[in-house]
């Protein structure tokens, strides 16, 4: 089982036994502000001093003064290609389209039909749905050594901005997945830009200002159930 033991909820400060793509950092603390207000909140892991993980950080050095992402950074990795990932609303049928994010994956991990994946997340949007513009957050489970965006096998589509209900963020929430039988492969945990369209977007247009949004990780590990 590779989820890093010595490194559960990100106690070391950084993403010894994880891959990631884009622009992620490890804090103990977070001062979130929303877009749909100008309150601001502190946010702080769960269980105390841990460290939690954040996905495509949304701060000084990564965005200009409208907010909006800063493409090339000295010192940050360029956004993760996130276009080939999609979801239907299943409310408004409408559907949104990737653009581009950030991605935490862990490989080669194995859990049992008897077996439970946990993990605690939190979504914070930064973007509101103007100009068709819907970021997302959502959690793949792929059999094999690659990841699979196109046919995972198990998909959940953790929060996306149409859903934010004009907070901008969702709180702490758990998340538990049980495999129907013996799983082995890759998890990953996606943040992105999206829009919501009829055809994906060759890219995000400078009319859109994006901002990029957060997918907060607490804590990842397996247990018997």
């Amino acid at each position: 089982m590779p989820i890093p033991a010595t490194n559960q909820s990100f106690k070391q400060g950084n993403f010894s036994g994880y891959t990631t793509h884009g622009r992620c950092e490890v804090v103990d603390k977070l001062t979130f502000q929303s877009p749909f207000h100008s309150r601001s909140i502190e946010i702080k892991p769960v269980g105390g001093g841990r460290f939690f993980a954040v996905l495509d950080p949304n701060n000084d050095a990564t965005v200009d003064g409208n907010g909006a992402r800063k493409r090339a950074i000295s010192g940050f990795e360029v956004p993760a290609d996130t276009m080939a990932y999609n979801f239907q609303d299943d409310f408004t049928g409408m559907m949104t389209f990737g653009i581009d994010g950030a991605i935490l994956e862990i490989n080669n991990v194995s859990i049992k039909h008897n077996q439970a994946l946990h993990f605690r997340w939190q979504f914070l949007g930064y973007d509101t749905i103007d100009g068709g513009l819907n970021d997302f957050a959502l959690f793949d489970a792929c059999h094999g050594v690659h990841a699979n965006p196109a046919n995972p096998c198990y998909r959940k589509v953790l929060a996306h901005a149409l859903d934010l209900s004009g907070t901008g963020y969702t709180g702490w929430n758990n998340w538990i997945w049980q495999p129907d039988r013996d799983f082995t492969g890759v998890l990953r945990w996606v943040v992105s830009n999206g829009v919501m369209d009829n055809q994906p977007p060759a890219s995000i247009t400078s009319s859109m200002t994006a901002r990029p949004s957060s997918l907060l990780i607490d804590i990842i590990k397996i247990e018997t159930v």
